[in-house]
Order: structure tokens, then sequence, then C-alpha cells
């Protein structure tokens, strides 16, 4: 697996992002995960993407956190 940004790899052939949810969303196990397939070859497409999804993923698990969001 090679990296080529914060969380973004390359999975076969295309791109995926991958992320640990954090322990401060204690409604999910130890060491659980969210992972997107980014349905790309380009580099600089997934680049893109991660960094979006990265950003995204910021407000979901302050969401989960806050217990604003279920499970």
């Amino acid at each position: 697996k090679m990296k080529i940004a914060a969380h973004v790899f390359r999975q076969g052939a295309v791109y995926a992002w991958r992320r640990r949810i954090p322990l401060s969303c204690s409604s999910f196990p130890v060491n659980s995960y969210i992972q997107i397939c980014l349905n790309t070859r380009d580099p600089q497409i997934a680049r893109k993407i991660g960094a979006i999804l990265h950003c995204e993923s910021e407000r979901v698990f302050e969401l989960m956190s806050d217990t604003s969001l279920s499970k």
C-alpha cells in the first residue's frame, strides 16, 4: 500500500481513503475505521477527494463524539 496523501492509499488498481474512528466516538468499538473506495487511478484526483473527505470526517467525528449523530 502506497500513501499519496493523508489517509489516501492505493488499493489494487484504484485509490482508497481510510481513517480510524477516534476513541472519543465511544459508541464504536476500538480500532474501528471508515474506508471509501475513491474509484480513480489518478493520484491528483485521489488527493483532492481525500482532502475533502478528511475535512468532512472531522465534522462527522465531532458530531459523533457529541452524540449528535447516531451510529
